[in-house]
């Protein structure tokens, strides 16, 4: 069994597309399991990390791009094609597995010509360009949220039967971790994703002093991406030892298991992947969507924990000091909303998602005429 795992670029898209190819190699252990990205993305960092060989492909994406990267993009596309066409000649997958992004594009057309079968995930509320596009067209999509369901068309049959709502799936390493939180010692975890989030890290800065005031006993793990590291870790240097010393400040956190194990609350952006971790692992959570993600899929998913209980949604537009410090105070105050949060986390999770779309993915390749 040979199974090609198309897209990337952000976590948000790549790290599902890990926890299922970890399924399915643990269900079949003599799959032959590979990638395809581009250079740019994050893939290109994580998978040469792994078991799995990754293939790369010329390609740019469209979407909230300005004038010239768009004519760059359309310029590559032959090459993206034929790139794409070639990489499925040389690996022949049984199955190819786009998750989205604009890098899975090309897989999934080439794939379509040469009728090997197709599956997408689609990990937001309001589903990518790329998805929407080939939806009608491959054998499954497998949805994190059912309201994604109505946006897609109806396929050649003219319905959506094709269609599933499993979870977004969730690597086997972070729902292996033993929780470590200690609700007498609170910890904040606080991330903007793969690349960090300026409006975040600012935020932060301008409440430490008053944060770590109000809460004697926090410590603080802050992930600020690659670009902002310095920049943070001497702000916080600079408020004295009485901050600092609270404070682990990393450029990118490697072991999430451990960093989410020992959160008390998170403080974090809202992309797909993040939200799946949080409710897979019932942690509460103050949510600062990103305002220019495409199709607002970020505010929907904040939305939709936050209207079930699980977290608080704040707009990146109402973010300052004083309100972040104010929201976490007032949450680790109040020891009964955090375990109200928690519990409504869990109740959205969907731990078993990676599992369930890998048995749906091994009986469509059994299904497959030989």
């Amino acid at each position: 069994m040979r199974v090609l795992v198309a897209g990337g670029g952000t976590g948000g898209h790549l790290f599902p597309g890990l926890a299922v190819a970890d399924a399915l190699a643990a269900r079949a252990p003599g799959a032959a399991i590979a990638f395809a990205g581009t250079e740019r993305g994050l893939e290109f960092k994580v998978i040469p990390r792994t078991a799995y060989r990754l293939y790369t492909v010329p390609v740019y994406g469209l979407v909230g791009k300005g004038l010239w990267r768009r004519v760059l993009a359309l310029t590559l596309l032959p090459a993206a094609l034929q790139a794409a066409s070639r990489i499925l000649g040389e690996f022949r997958p049984d199955l190819v597995i786009g998750v989205g992004g604009y890098a899975s594009a090309p897989l999934l057309f080439a794939a379509g010509i040469r009728r090997i079968p197709r599956v997408i995930l689609e990990q937001n509320a309001v589903p990518g360009l790329t998805n929407r596009i080939f939806g009608p067209q491959v054998e499954r999509v497998f949805l994190a949220f059912e309201a994604a369901r109505e946006r897609f068309k109806p396929n050649a049959r003219g319905n959506r039967d094709h269609i599933s709502c499993p979870g977004n799936p969730v690597r086997a390493q972070l729902l292996a971790a033993t929780p470590v939180a200690d609700p007498a010692a609170p910890h904040l975890l606080v991330f903007g994703g793969s690349q960090g989030a300026a409006a975040i890290n600012d935020a932060m800065l301008a409440g430490a002093p008053a944060l770590f005031r109000a809460l004697p006993g926090l410590t603080v793990t802050h992930q600020t991406g690659r670009v902002e590291h310095t920049q943070v870790q001497n702000a916080y240097a600079a408020m004295g030892g009485a901050v600092a010393s609270r404070v682990t400040v990393l450029p990118f956190i490697d072991d999430m298991a451990a960093a989410y194990a020992r959160a008390t609350l998170v403080l974090c952006r809202a992309g797909a992947t993040s939200t799946a971790e949080l409710t897979a692992l019932g942690k509460p959570a103050v949510l600062v969507p990103y305002p220019h993600a495409a199709h607002g899929h970020q505010a929907a998913n904040a939305r939709a924990l936050a209207d079930a209980g699980a977290a608080v949604h704040l707009d990146q537009a109402d973010l300052s000091g004083s309100f972040l410090v104010a929201t976490v105070t007032g949450l680790l105050g109040e020891r009964g909303r955090l375990d109200a949060m928690a519990t409504a986390a869990r109740a959205l999770g969907r731990p078993d998602a990676a599992g369930a779309i890998a048995d749906a993915c091994l009986s469509l390749i059994a299904a497959e005429p030989t």
